[in-house]
């Protein structure tokens, strides 16, 4: 796919990316290095929509598994012994979301926590097919005996968590990484663990805990660099967490402005700024992350901006319309009958009103999050509200052929490339010392 470069750099605000790497940016972006990336041929559920229509993936779009709900895939055991108040069904209302995907074909589900919900599955809605999609899948859970109220249960797993916008479908390295949240137990409370899920081995491993303190938390995505920002909703500070090495950075200044709280946050890299979307709260976050260093100042917005007022909406950056789209939300949120667009240079929103079917909510969801699946090369978008509805797809407007790119400022090339420098001088200095760790080992024998 050829990239189209964009002829008014003066437009481009991006930090730490040199032009060169765009590119391999992008890819990352839409998995199109991955395995599970999406086929080039639009399946034709999806292609014969009309724009902005939206379709219940059920009758005669039923599911080729014949699996059309959540519920059809959990475990009897967890429908009738769930110790939580709400049962499945708190892993979509109870400020639960899914590790938000921008790429490959499924849609993730995992959520619950505090006395919702016990329920630590992780839920996949595969959209892959042809005449309709594959269907519901689960991926991982476990067994209603393992449940104790603690970070993990007795399998080693990890405890249900309401994951608010704390969970990342990385596509880099086709893993799931969950921070933080409010735990499964009947007192609750906000926990600091983090986690990762090897999606091809099904495996869970224990991270190190988030540095700083933890609240409703929500993060920002780059998957060309590999890390992911995570910050608690009412603090001025933040961490990088560096998924190349399982660690994180120092707590990072904000600058003063506190990072949102019940918001959703999305990554533009063409101009190396992101956003935090929602209750009232909504921030532009200027990042650059080779230095690890970010901004936080308000988003001034225009147009449609009823959406930026809704707890816990869904937000990501569509490169191929250079605009972020903001729907879902609590119940009652106007993103249910309606999708957000708004232009990512200056951020005026436009209301898309949504025909066809009507999505189903459940009563007292607190928010969507990341509980979406962006589908860019098939414009379309997943989404789900309901563990006893089927899931739904809405189709986005035809884009041009190829995603914005812009030249990077020769400053903050040059800034990249200092940074670029400094670590080739450390993984330098790392080599030399594994080879007198070596040589000192040949003596030793």
């Amino acid at each position: 796919m050829k990239l189209r470069q964009n002829t008014h750099p003066t437009k481009s605000t991006r930090a730490g990316r040199p032009a060169s790497r765009i590119g391999l940016s992008l890819a990352l972006m839409f998995g199109w290095t991955m395995a599970n990336a999406q086929s080039s041929q639009t399946p034709e559920y999806i292609s014969s929509m009309a724009d902005f229509e939206v379709r219940a993936l059920a009758g005669n779009f039923q599911p080729t598994n014949g699996k059309e709900t959540m519920e059809s895939v959990t475990p009897n055991e967890w429908l009738a012994n769930d110790p939580g108040i709400v049962d499945l069904a708190g892993t979509i209302v109870a400020w639960s979301g899914g590790p938000k995907a921008s790429a490959g074909t499924k849609l993730f589900v995992h959520g619950g926590g505090h006395n919702d919900s016990a329920n630590n599955g992780l839920y996949a809605f595969d959209f892959a097919g042809s005449a309709a999609p594959t269907g519901w899948l689960l991926e991982d859970i476990s067994a209603v005996s393992a449940v104790r109220a603690a970070t993990s249960y007795n399998d080693g797993k990890p405890a249900s968590v309401h994951t608010y916008d704390g969970a990342v479908y990385a596509q880099h390295n086709n893993h799931i990484y969950r921070f933080g949240g409010a735990i499964w137990s009947p007192s609750g409370g906000f926990t600091k663990s983090a986690w990762k899920y090897n999606i091809a081995s099904g495996a869970w491993t224990a991270l190190p805990d988030f540095p700083g303190t933890m609240n409703t938390v929500s993060s920002i995505y780059d998957p060309e660099s590999r890390k992911i920002i995570v910050g608690a909703g009412g603090r001025n500070e933040v961490a990088f967490f560096r998924t190349d090495q399982d660690t994180w950075s120092s707590l990072k200044s904000t600058n003063g402005n506190f990072w949102g709280g019940d918001v959703s946050g999305a990554y533009d890299p063409t101009r190396g700024r992101g956003v935090l979307i929602g209750n009232g709260e909504s921030r532009l976050v200027t990042i650059n992350w080779s230095r690890e260093t970010v901004d936080v100042s308000s988003l001034s917005a225009s147009g449609a901006t009823e959406i930026l007022s809704t707890d816990g909406p869904s937000a990501v950056y569509d490169p191929f319309r250079d605009s972020y789209w903001i729907f879902g939300g609590e119940e009652g949120s106007p993103g249910f009958g309606n999708i957000y667009e708004m232009d990512a240079e200056s951020l005026t929103i436009q209301r898309r009103s949504l025909s066809g079917a009507s999505i189903q909510v459940l009563n007292s969801m607190q928010g969507s999050y990341g509980r979406y699946l962006l589908m860019p090369e098939w414009r379309a978008m997943g989404i789900v509200a309901s563990h006893e509805s089927p899931a739904y797809v809405i189709k986005l407007p035809t884009a041009d052929a190829s995603p914005i790119v812009r030249p990077l400022p020769p400053s903050e090339v040059a800034t990249d490339q200092e940074a670029e420098a400094q670590l080739v001088v450390e993984q330098d200095a790392g080599a030399l010392g594994e080879q007198e760790t070596s040589s000192d080992n040949r003596v030793r024998q």
